[in-house]
């Protein structure tokens, strides 16, 4: 984040020109841990100071955020003091504004990845009322990566059981899974996003019994 003071000289002291350079740029310090993880880097706080007829200071801050620019104005006879209540009101409404622009961004993301999840499933659907099972396995297993993950751990327990008779394969388990989701794409709500994972039709139980009751 960086900083502009415009018509300083107006201060008409060097002390008083330093001073308030100094609030500035201390201010400007405890505002950046507003901004971590702000993804917009040509951030510009700047400051106009303008003497006005009634021997007051107008004192404006513009900050450029991602949505728009905020704008606060204060008037003093300290510039200081203008300064520092515009900035007090200005940090109120940044944290406000920086918190509906991460709402908005989440939402945005949300509709975005439920988009692309719709198309995906759609084209599941294409594949198998096609009988195209092979770039059906293909498209699945490259746009669904942590099946493995999830099957793995749902592995582990299964081998434990005692009513399994040996152990199963993570790759056979896998093909189980994928042929399982391949008879019943038809059924999948296509705005479901979790419609693997989360889907109880589909559960894929812990048992090897459990497992071929539902093929």
């Amino acid at each position: 984040m960086k900083y502009k003071i415009y018509n300083l000289k107006s201060l008409q002291s060097e002390a008083l020109e330093e001073k308030f350079t100094k609030e500035v740029e201390q201010r400007i310090e405890t505002l950046k841990k507003y901004f971590k993880r702000y993804d917009k880097k040509d951030l510009i706080l700047e400051v106009f100071i303008k003497p006005t007829s009634s021997y007051l200071y107008r004192v404006s801050i513009n900050l450029n955020l991602k949505s728009e620019t905020v704008n606060i104005a204060e008037k003093d006879k300290d510039p200081l003091k203008a300064f520092i209540a515009a900035y007090k009101k200005l940090k109120t409404i940044v944290k406000e504004k920086i918190r509906l622009e991460r709402k908005e961004h989440l939402y945005k993301r949300k509709n975005r990845k439920i988009k692309n999840v719709s198309n995906f499933i759609e084209d599941l659907k294409e594949y198998s009322a096609e009988k195209e099972f092979e770039l059906f396995k293909e498209i699945l297993d490259k746009n669904l990566r942590r099946i493995k993950y999830y099957l793995k751990n749902n592995l582990k327990v299964a081998n434990l059981l005692k009513s399994n008779r040996g152990n199963w394969k993570l790759e056979q388990l896998i093909e189980e899974y994928i042929l399982l989701i391949y008879e019943n794409i038809d059924k999948a709500p296509v705005k479901k996003i979790n419609f693997i994972c989360g889907c109880s039709k589909w559960q894929i139980n812990s048992s090897k019994k459990n497992l071929t009751k539902q093929r």
